[in-house]
């Protein structure tokens, strides 16, 4: 319970600066993460043949292994994936309504993130990858809970994201795998790359 503690508030803290982030910076962090990911395929690849293996071995029935099996194809649309996400408009600080009340009053809403984006999946590792994408454009951090037959793929490739984000001078903890416990960052983690 303790290290649950210690993630989800090492993620509130990435997410209020991931709030105030610049467009710019978002989208060059993204295609950042799309690179660093199209550069480490065989290592994905390589941890889901043996994510495969094991999935194989316990007997897990075969609608679950298509979830569970990361293809060359399944990947580049991924990262194509992360890259539409880039291109896409910011929704922060969008205006989606602005009113004058007959008082007077000017009522406007505005967009803005929620803060920490908690996910729970099975067998499909790429959800890490598209999770990331979207909480982060969001302005969101995030916390990912996968099925332990996808641990080794996901960890790949959330060990594309975190570099990533220190690269940028962004906290690492603003995407963490909840049954990962690499990934649990230490008290104060969240406040590096500030």
């Amino acid at each position: 319970m303790t290290e649950v503690r210690v993630v989800a508030q090492s993620a509130a803290a990435a997410s209020r600066r991931l709030s105030s982030i610049s467009t710019d910076a978002k989208n060059a962090l993204l295609l950042g993460v799309a690179s660093q990911v199209e550069a480490t395929r065989d290592a994905i690849l390589a941890a889901n043949l043996l994510d495969m293996r094991a999935a194989r071995a316990a007997g897990l029935p075969i609608a679950k292994l298509r979830r569970l099996e990361v293809t060359s194809a399944s990947l580049t649309q991924a990262i194509a994936g992360v890259r539409e996400i880039a291109a896409l408009p910011d929704p922060v600080g969008k205006v989606t309504s602005d009113i004058t009340r007959p008082n007077g009053l000017r009522v406007r809403r505005v967009r803005t993130s929620l803060g920490v984006i908690a996910i729970i999946f099975e067998a499909r590792p790429l959800v890490t990858l598209d999770a990331f994408a979207l909480c982060f454009k969001s302005g969101n951090a995030c916390i990912l809970k996968g099925g332990k037959e996808a641990a080794r793929t996901a960890g790949v490739i959330a060990g594309c994201i975190r570099p990533a984000l220190a690269a940028h001078a962004l906290p690492v903890a603003a995407v963490a795998a909840a049954n990962d416990p690499t990934a649990t960052p230490a008290r104060g983690a969240a406040n590096r790359g500030r």
